[in-house]
């Protein structure tokens, strides 16, 4: 009903009251809330403070944009965009009963409702109400514990179902759900509808004596990819789910992880829906070639050989937390790439060993000062595989040959021979730390390399000699000061020799005919 029919019915009740005095009290009325009500909504309180009917039923009467706390007598057309079960209460004379919360929507927003009506909790059915259009009669508002408002219906009210024709201005529940791409921390909770990218990760914690579980897996829509964490109770609603399984995620809540991720949170108050199951003979995962590893905003799964890891440490992050981290270096047939491995992923390291086969499922790509690596976090999961065929799937890493050595954005792979033997000495850094560097120069066909192994890995160097062949795995193109371009080692770097000078050449070559 237009604001001018609900004035003109009010003068008509009400003769008493001028044209003037009832805009002041309208005006007033928006005033007292702080204007959140419209006029409209600001007339229909005004008529319910005179005692004034202003329709049959008033189903075209407030909107949840005008719903504040302690309205006493609020009726509205709405949507039920999910139903959650049944719970029960202990009143305060001991007596029990039974409430069904309901999370309802307009074109102005949501609002959580509670229905306490024993008549009607006692009827009421999920799959009759829900996705539905609904009257609410007689309702009133609260402020809810997490000081938003919300609506009650009582004793005295009631909720019954409309013909879709009767509110065609109530959006579809389709319309209530948030695109990934537009989460943010200025919502504070969300529904949001997707497929399961990955399989749900399960994994147990303790907090203050009491011991819990906690649920990760990615989701995507059309526009984007975020991470959902299911908290105890809707960990086992989850737990069973598939890759390609379709749900819809209502009431969730948005964090911001530390790395400026943004994550939905599922607890008690959320709802999730099972739209459609995928075919569980069918989520076999696609990996990408290490070669192929491109910066995306998109999850990645690879499959590639431990080449070489670091220990576990712990670092502590900006709000205060101790977490476990470790890094390992990775091969296929088409590049090497480092991986950062988080949390209970950082675990592997103790376990693996050199040539296991390591398949990385729904890791992040990131890029820092031009190199790409793989974010190992809660959500991705890690496969170890061992044994003699695992030893074997990666024999043979590309090699890039010294003279056409470029800027890369990963590590690379390079052969020569050692062309003089490496030298030792120890530095002092900028931080005014102080290391080891070893530095010697490899050749093939004529072209030569400086190479540089630094902290402790500069000891591996030491039983280099002039003439023999080694494999440097995982070193760091960088631009050079004499020369347009040297190799460097990271912590992950390994040093391999694969022939000695004397053995098979049959004596030891000169620096000058090795680069010849």
């Amino acid at each position: 009903m237009a604001t001018e029919k609900v004035v003109e019915r009010i003068l008509a009740q009400r003769p008493d009251i001028t044209r003037d005095q009832l805009e002041d009290m309208i005006n007033k009325k928006r005033e007292t809330s702080g204007d959140l009500l419209s006029v409209e909504g600001a007339a229909h309180l005004v008529a319910q403070d005179l005692l004034v009917a202003t329709g049959e039923k008033k189903t075209e009467g407030l909107q949840i944009s005008d719903l504040i706390p302690q309205i006493g007598d609020a009726t509205l057309a709405t949507r039920v965009i999910a139903v959650w079960p049944k719970q029960n209460f202990k009143r305060k004379d001991e007596s029990e009963g039974t409430f069904v919360r309901l999370l309802l929507g307009d074109n102005t927003g949501t609002i959580s409702c509670l229905v306490w009506n024993s008549e009607v909790v006692k009827t009421f059915q999920e799959k009759d109400f829900e996705g539905k259009i609904a009257a609410v009669s007689h309702g009133y508002t609260r402020q809810g514990l997490s000081e938003k408002v919300e609506l009650h219906i009582g004793n005295r009210g009631s909720i019954s179902l409309l013909p879709d024709d009767k509110a065609t201005d109530i959006p579809s529940v389709d319309s209530f759900v948030n695109p990934l791409n537009k989460i943010s921390d200025e919502l504070d909770t969300v529904s949001i509808q997707g497929t399961i990218k990955t399989t749900p990760i399960v994994s147990s914690f303790e907090t203050g004596g009491a011991a819990g579980t906690v649920l990760r897996m990615l989701v995507e829509d059309d526009t984007s990819v975020i991470n959902v964490v299911a908290w105890n109770e809707k960990v086992e609603e989850l737990k069973t789910s598939r890759i390609g399984d379709d749900i819809r995620i209502l009431n969730g809540s948005v964090r911001k992880t530390s790395d400026r991720q943004f994550e939905v949170h599922l607890d008690k108050r959320s709802l999730v829906r099972l739209l459609n199951k995928a075919d569980r003979r069918s989520t076999s995962e696609s990996f990408k070639a290490l070669g192929d590893v491109k910066p995306t905003n998109e999850p990645v799964s690879v499959i590639g050989q431990l080449l070489s890891s670091e220990p576990v440490r712990e670092i502590k992050t900006k709000s205060g937390e101790t977490i476990r981290v470790s890094s390992i270096l990775i091969g296929d047939p088409t590049g090497v790439i480092l991986a950062t491995l988080w949390r209970d992923n950082s675990a592997l390291v103790e376990t693996a060993k050199r040539g296991s086969t390591i398949q990385i499922q729904h890791s992040r790509v990131r890029e820092r000062l031009g190199e790409l690596t793989l974010d190992v976090g809660q959500s991705a999961k890690v496969v170890v595989s061992t044994g003699k065929e695992a030893m074997t799937s990666f024999d043979h890493l590309p090699v890039t040959k010294i003279s056409q050595l470029k800027r890369e954005t990963r590590p690379v792979v390079v052969e020569g021979i050692v062309a003089e033997e490496p030298s030792m000495k120890t530095i002092e850094l900028k931080n005014g730390n102080r290391t080891r560097l070893a530095s010697f120069r490899i050749g093939e066909n004529g072209h030569a390399v400086r190479v540089s192994f630094w902290g402790d890995q500069a000891e591996l160097t030491v039983p280099l000699k002039v003439g023999d062949k080694v494999r440097i795995i995982g070193a760091r193109v960088k631009e050079g000061f004499t020369d347009k371009w040297e190799l460097h080692s990271n912590r992950l770097t390994r040093l391999e020799l694969v022939r000695k000078g004397n053995v098979e050449t049959g004596s030891i070559q000169s620096s000058d005919s090795i680069l010849s």
